[in-house]
């Protein structure tokens, strides 16, 4: 730190659960330092609350929670009389370190017409090769090589009633094995990973695998003898997921929030990477394995580009011509004109294009397809064997 004076921070991070920890991290490292830290985090559209996350933790003072509202999406706090935009409590405090976009738009220049909106590298220049721990100590003005290394790594804390929570779901039980492939994104979603569960449990007969159904909402629990629910008996969804990583032997995911959480929690965890490397956000771990393949397109967008790329270069002339036509901003009288067609006709030969276009961003990343089950299910036998450590 350049000065020794003690200072009253806000940190806000308008993000998924796996964007919390690196600004944890840093919240925890300015409390050391003898600072006041509070930390503002996102409320999604179905209500979860990333302050959640924060119980029984001593990284900042107060915990914030903040959600969009109103047809202009503005960014509010609870206030004495309501709800206030963000901004109104910044007054509050010496210094304000506002985390969206570290990742998702840091550029240089995004209004300039040379960094298209599709061009990954230009959006994420300033943190594709640079681990996101040491951007983010950075963003705080704090050299990150003289943060320690243990301090570039999330910590979560399980209360007495969720150990107790933990214990009953291990009772009775032999090797647990909880698997959530799903990412913000399909780009970084690993599409095989419910065939891994019956060869799991032809290796491990009486394991039993928790996996997470994103549809319902709930853990599914197999055995050998079926299928079930996992019924928690607490009232927090989050806390609850919590205590199941926590019970795991091993934890399987993609690049995606939980993978931070076991890591937190100290569980031996793979995480599948996709679309970053590895070392930018695990660098620091020490109970991560990564299955990282690439190629990395840096994107948080819904599909692979790669993907869009390839269905982009199967369009006929005439289909690239007419998207071509459309993203120039012509008019659709002019356009239609330019291609001996009519209004509506050249209206419905674009809508079939942007259906070609967006089937192709449902289909799984290059560097998630060859990432076999096979693959994974030995690093999983290996790893709860403790032949890997």
């Amino acid at each position: 730190m350049k000065e020794n004076k003690k200072k009253k921070y806000l940190l806000t991070r308008f993000g998924g659960i796996g964007d919390i920890a690196p600004v944890m991290a840093v919240a925890r490292y300015l409390k050391k330092q003898g600072h006041s830290v509070d930390l503002a985090l996102r409320e999604d559209q179905h209500g979860q609350k990333q302050i959640d996350f924060l119980q029984n933790s001593d990284c900042c003072d107060n915990a914030i929670n903040f959600k969009e509202y109103g047809p202009s999406k503005a960014r509010v706090v609870p206030f004495a009389h309501g709800l206030i935009d963000v901004r109104g409590i910044y007054k509050n405090y010496d210094e304000v370190i506002d985390y969206m976009y570290i990742v998702e738009r840091n550029n240089t220049c995004n209004t300039s017409y040379k960094n298209k909106p599709s061009d990954e590298w230009k959006n994420h220049r300033n943190s594709n090769w640079v681990n996101w721990y040491d951007l983010h100590f950075a963003w705080a003005n704090i050299d990150p090589t003289s943060v320690p290394d243990e301090d570039k790594r999330p910590v979560f804390v399980l209360s007495d009633e969720e150990k107790r929570q933990v214990e009953k779901i291990k009772a009775g039980r032999g090797k647990i094995i909880t698997i959530n492939p799903y990412a913000s994104s399909l780009t970084r979603t690993w599409y095989q990973a419910e065939k891994l569960i019956p060869e799991i449990l032809k290796q491990e007969p009486k394991a039993t695998i928790f996996y997470w159904k994103p549809d319902k909402g709930v853990w599914s629990c197999f055995t050998k003898e079926g299928v079930s629910q996992y019924l928690p008996q607490l009232k927090s969804s989050v806390r609850a997921s919590m205590c199941v990583v926590g019970a795991s032997d091993l934890y399987i995911g993609a690049d995606t929030g939980f993978t931070h959480i076991a890591e937190g929690l100290g569980v031996k965890h793979i995480a599948i990477y996709s679309s970053v490397p590895w070392w930018t956000r695990a660098k620091y771990y020490k109970n991560q394995i990564h299955v990282d393949k690439g190629p990395h397109t840096f994107s948080l967008t819904l599909g692979d580009p790669l993907r869009v790329e390839e269905g982009y270069a199967k369009l006929s002339a005439k289909e690239k011509k007419i998207l071509s036509l459309h993203s120039s901003g012509m008019g659709i009288d002019q356009a239609a004109s330019l291609m001996n067609t009519t209004e509506e006709g050249i209206a419905m030969e674009l809508e079939s294009i942007k259906t070609k276009v967006a089937a192709c961003e449902r289909i799984q990343s290059k560097s998630l397809t060859s990432v076999s089950v096979k693959e994974i299910l030995e690093l999983s036998m290996k790893t709860i064997k403790g032949s890997i450590k």
